[in-house]
């Protein structure tokens, strides 16, 4: 009996760690700052002074959902980078780039919605 107790044990909480396995990272600074040029993705990556947030299943549905409703920019626009990272939809990988009014996920560039930027935000500022 005590091993059954064990192995219960551990299943659970297997089940209960992948239920929270981190499934991501964005790396950011202030969505609203302002330079005097634009930053491209590239130069933030190289940036040391990002704030880290670490994703997890709960983190990158809500995104998902989002994601599925942003608009496509017919026009390539650039973005004015101030968060990028990754997260992954079952195993495939999602990079995303984003400014405050546009974001590229997989090379694809979509305007950024009300619901998008206050889900970043409340990510951002919740650290």
């Amino acid at each position: 009996m005590k091993y059954f107790n064990l192995i219960l044990l551990a299943f659970i909480f297997s089940i209960i760690s992948s239920c929270n396995k981190q499934r991501g990272e964005f790396r950011y600074t202030n969505l609203y700052a302002t330079t005097i040029i634009d930053v491209k993705c590239e130069n933030l990556r190289k940036s040391s002074n990002l704030k880290t947030i670490q994703l997890f299943n709960i983190e990158t549905k809500k995104l998902i959902e989002i994601f599925s409703k942003l608009e496509p920019i017919k026009e390539y626009n650039g973005v004015d980078a101030r968060l990028f990272g990754f997260f992954y939809q079952d195993s495939k990988r999602i990079n995303i780039c984003m400014s405050i009014n546009i974001i590229e996920i997989n090379g694809k560039q979509y305007s950024v919605n009300n619901e998008l930027r206050d889900y970043i935000m409340y990510l951002t500022e919740k650290k």
